[in-house]
């Protein structure tokens, strides 16, 4: 352990500066094998100035320090410091080995300046008080039972506090932001907390500060006091419905400001307050450092007033159209919005028609389609939406199919679901020059009971990881043949959806058959934690597949009776079974006594011989002479006494066969001969022939080069008459002494 230590201490000394070695250590406050979201955590970066740029004196662009972000993770994968994330969208999420994290602990601990609380479920539910915490930079009190902050203790060097995921934390004192003078991050999401205290304002060195799924319903007026105020994220504050303009106009260096999926509304006369003074859009553009603004649209003149500001339509980052009636189209000044990443159109039920035109949102990464009933067609022209990676469309019932999507090069993800008349993916025959989803990695269809296909040929799909489907009854052939999806890990989907697909190829079934997991094993799996018998992979270090496969169905009840001989096989082995258990427990001795004789001598040893070979051939049977049988109604006793049948004559050694089955095959007591073990053949080695130097001495013996076969393992070796001809040189007497001779110069 000490040499594994050294070696990671020799890689994270040679990391290249000392930023790469504080945002290493920053991944300690996370719990053991938590998968950590890559944006939240560059976020973390920039917000305590690990990415800053040492040449400016002021604040970076947060574009700019979160790229220099990504190459740090980049770095940090590359030296096997970090690794990728677990589950179906691995790549957004990384993970720290626990090796690495006890070795970032401890040289935290060196520096005498680091102190963590032990994250995760099970932590105390009252914050310790220690002194040693105030020495303390960094404390995570993540996904923890924390419910009290009033005995906070006094940090007066602590840069980032992280108290997220403590649901039974209502209440944040008035006096807990004494404690912390120079905090800098600062993450309260996904409490239950309804007020946020006034004396936030006095962190005048906060630069993040997370309240998404959080309860408040206001802000307080003095958080415009927060000067250097980099990232405010409200995303899903369901109750928040007053936000004084006082709160937010002050933040001069305010670059993102999140507000998806908040009760907060922009329309005029939403709210109780006064026009003047809560926040509205205008207020936000006259913010010269916002470049990241996330928010929801609720009525088509927001909109209008978005796109009809320039510097608002340059900065909107995540775009989200809800319950918007008159909406029947896009308007026509969209393609202005050029920095959006996210688009999601949800319940407008009058839109008909998605046209994109070439040109437009060439930044655009998710686009989701939710609740549209009447839209009918999703067009893509030119070279439109280029940068796509993941298309998720909900309840959409008119749509038919998707086929323009199939130009989209950058597509990743295809989400499907609930949509009752899509019936194809791609409709139309493609040009086979031009390559049809390259980047593809997981396709979800669920819930479509119309569809039939993804597309009508069969797909390369270089890149395709995932394919999962359930509620599909007429989705009854894949594309894929054998040269597709080369880089396929699993397939989810109910077993009789499995049987019932249609493959050009067998072979193509077979090599697909070990990447299908059944949706109801998967979740017994998760409940259980019991692994489930899967088919070995072809190209493992067995033998042979087909040996593998004869043992997964021996393995399957149903086959296994079948190939045990049904109903009687199994009474048989279970009858055996007993006789075992019962021979292993001493019952047959104390039930038949008579059974074991008790002469000596050579009675003694053939008793013991014919004993041998009652257990071995008859089971439940022991003892000298006659075999001695079970009495009727016992376990283990004989078919022709259970059947109430007459028992064979004493003095007859074996049973009448049974007319079912030839008399080769019977034991000698009429039960069934199991089949003969087949003996493996192995090769004799090839010698070589014997070279006669000189003429021959009298009486030698001449050997011709023998011949190379095959010989039973265990098999009694017989002599070789044509392959060892012998001939004699000389004469030889006749009569007894030449027969004595020659018995001793015979070789």
């Amino acid at each position: 352990m000490d040499g594994v230590l050294s070696m990671l201490t020799f890689t994270f000394d040679r990391l290249e500066n000392d930023s790469h070695r504080e945002c290493l250590l920053y991944c300690c406050l996370f719990p053991e094998d938590h998968n950590i979201h890559i944006e939240e955590l560059v976020d973390y970066w920039v917000g305590e100035g690990l990415l800053d740029d040492p040449r400016l004196t002021g604040n970076d662009d947060i574009d700019v320090a979160r790229s220099r972000g990504l190459a740090v993770i980049k770095k940090l994968k590359d030296a096997c410091l970090l690794e990728k994330g677990g589950g179906e969208d691995g790549d957004m999420y990384v993970k720290m080995h626990d090796v690495i994290r006890d070795m970032a602990l401890w040289r935290s601990a060196e520096k005498k300046r680091f102190s963590l609380v032990p994250a995760g479920r099970g932590s105390s539910p009252n914050v310790p008080s220690d002194e040693r915490w105030s020495d303390a930079v960094r404390i995570s009190l993540m996904d923890g039972e924390v419910r009290d902050l009033s005995k906070f203790p006094h940090c007066p060097n602590l840069v980032t506090l992280l108290v997220n995921q403590n649901t039974q934390l209502n209440c944040i004192p008035s006096n807990f932001f004494n404690s912390v003078p120079i905090l800098r991050v600062l993450d309260l999401s996904s409490t239950s907390i309804e007020e946020l205290p006034a004396e936030i304002g006095m962190l005048i060195k906060l630069r993040y500060l997370n309240l998404s799924r959080t309860f408040i319903t206001r802000l307080p007026e003095r958080l415009g006091q927060l000067i250097m105020l980099e990232q405010l994220d409200l995303g899903y504050t369901r109750e928040l419905v007053s936000i004084p303009s006082t709160a937010i106009t002050t933040l001069i260096g305010l670059q993102k400001l999140n507000l998806c999926n908040s009760a907060y509304s922009w329309a005029p006369g939403s709210s109780e307050d006064d026009e003047e003074t809560r926040v509205t859009l205008k207020h936000l553009s006259l913010l010269r450092r916002l470049n990241d603004l996330r928010l929801d649209v609720e009525c088509l003149p927001i909109l209008d007033e978005i796109l009809g500001t320039r510097r608002l339509s340059r900065f909107v980052r995540h775009l989200t159209l809800q319950l918007m009636e008159p909406l029947t189209h896009l308007p026509t000044g969209f393609h202005a919005l050029s920095q959006l990443r996210e688009l999601c159109i949800d319940g407008c039920s009058s839109l008909q028609e998605l046209t994109f035109s070439g040109g437009e949102l060439e930044c655009l990464e998710v686009l989701s389609l939710l609740d549209l009933s009447k839209i009918t067609t999703i067009g893509i022209q030119g070279s439109a939406l280029p940068s796509l990676r993941d298309l998720h469309v909900f309840s959409c019932h008119q749509l038919r199919d998707l086929t323009p999507v199939h130009q989209l090069p950058r597509l990743q993800c295809v989400d499907l679901r609930a949509c009752s008349g899509l019936e194809v993916l791609i409709s139309a025959t493609v040009d086979e020059n031009f390559p049809i989803f390259p980047q593809l990695r997981k396709i979800n269809l669920y819930a479509l009971p119309n569809f039939r296909a993804i597309y009508g040929h069969p797909l390369f799909l270089p890149c395709l990881e995932y394919l999962e489907v359930y509620g599909c009854p007429m989705f009854a052939k894949l594309p894929l043949d054998s040269h597709s999806a080369k880089s396929i890990k699993q397939i989810l989907g109910m077993q009789r959806w499995w049987d019932s697909l249609q493959w050009d190829e067998e072979s193509t079934k077979w090599r697909f058959l070990r990447y299908f997991r059944d949706l109801w094993q998967e979740e017994e799996e998760e409940e259980d934690g019991e692994p489930q018998l899967r088919l070995p992979s072809p190209r493992s270090s067995s033998p042979s597949f087909l040996s593998h496969l004869l043992l997964l169905l021996s393995r399957n009840p149903p086959t296994s009776w079948f190939l045990r001989g049904g109903w009687d096989g199994e009474a048989r082995r279970q009858e055996q079974q007993e006789e075992e258990a019962l021979w292993s427990q001493g019952q047959w001795r104390r039930r038949f006594p008579q059974a074991r004789p008790s002469e000596g001598g050579a009675a003694a040893a053939a008793a013991r011989r014919r004993r041998h070979h009652l257990r071995r051939h008859v089971p439940g049977a022991e003892g000298g002479g006659q075999p001695a049988l079970p009495e009727a109604g016992l376990p283990g006793g004989r078919p022709h006494l259970r059947e109430g049948r007459q028992a064979p004559p004493p003095g007859s050694r074996r049973r009448r066969p049974s007319p079912q089955l030839p008399r080769h095959l019977l034991h000698a007591h009429g039960s069934p001969r199991p089949p003969p073990r087949p003996r493996p053949l192995q090769p004799r080695p090839r010698r070589l022939p014997q070279v006669q130097q000189g003429p021959p001495e009298a009486g030698q013996v001449l050997r011709g080069p023998p011949q190379v076969g095959f010989r039973r393992q265990g098999c009694r070796r017989r002599p070789r008459l044509r392959a060892q001809q012998r001939h004699r040189v000389g004469d030889l007497r006749q009569g007894e002494e030449g027969d004595g001779e020659r018995r001793d110069q015979a070789v």
